[in-house]
Order: structure tokens, then C-alpha cells, then sequence
């Protein structure tokens, strides 16, 4: 059976041995500290962008949604379109903002605006406005 040595450290290296200890764990606190904050500001990074890019899924299936009504309609036909039905208009135009100048701005299904200016001029503020 081999003899164990025993070390004792002599009581003026124990504060210096406390201080070293103490001293490393605030280097390695320090280090986690700046690993962990450049996470979480790449998670809020990713976060934003996820958030992002599913709205941007959002509108392009609501888009989708509304081609796919426009084209059914189309195909329902058993004619030739040779006339544009008031059906068509609502399924090809997705908004119309009417502005106080007399322009109007269609934007369609596919996200594409276009400018009329109306002619004769609506008057919105008179009495034969049917919102009044």
C-alpha cells in the first residue's frame, strides 16, 4: 500500500488562493455575460425578421387566395369574356381610395395601383352624397 502525502497550505496562501478563486469567477461571470447579451441580441434579430417575413407570407397567400377566386371565376365562364361584368371589376380590384382633389387609385388583386383622375369632379361634401 503506497503512503498518501498530505499537503497542508499554510493559513497566509488561503486569502491569496480565496482571491484568485473569486477573481476567476468574475472573469468567467464577465465572459457569460457578454456571450449571453450577443445571443439574446441575435435572437431579437431573428425574432424581428421571422415576424417580418411572416407577414410577408400572410399577404402573398391573401394574394394567391385572390387569384385563384379571379381565375375560377374566369374558368366558370363557358364564353368568351367579351365584356368586363361588374363580378370581374370586384374580383380584379383589391381597393379604391378616392382622394378630395378627384383622383382616384385603384390597386389591384396583384398589389399594382393606377391613377384616374375622375372625371366630371364627385362632390363628397354635398347633398347628394349618399354617406351624409
Amino acid at each position: 500500500m503506497a503512503a498518501r502525502t498530505v499537503t497542508m497550505i499554510p493559513p497566509t496562501i488561503n486569502p491569496l488562493t480565496r482571491q484568485s478563486v473569486v477573481a476567476a469567477k468574475k472573469r468567467r461571470t464577465a465572459g457569460y455575460t457578454k456571450r449571453y447579451n450577443g445571443l439574446v441580441q441575435r435572437y431579437e434579430t431573428v425574432r424581428e425578421k421571422l415576424k417580418e417575413l411572416q407577414k410577408k407570407r400572410t399577404a402573398r397567400q391573401k394574394k394567391a387566395e385572390a387569384i385563384t377566386r379571379f381565375v375560377d371565376r374566369l374558368a366558370e365562364r363557358d364564353e368568351p369574356l367579351t365584356t368586363f361584368t361588374d363580378g370581374l371589376w370586384l374580383d380584379s380590384i383589391d381597393l379604391v381610395t378616392v382622394h378630395a382633389e378627384g383622383t382616384l387609385t385603384f390597386r389591384f388583386q396583384n398589389g399594382k395601383p393606377a391613377n384616374k383622375k375622375s372625371s366630371p369632379k364627385v362632390d363628397l361634401t354635398g347633398e347628394n352624397f349618399a354617406g351624409s
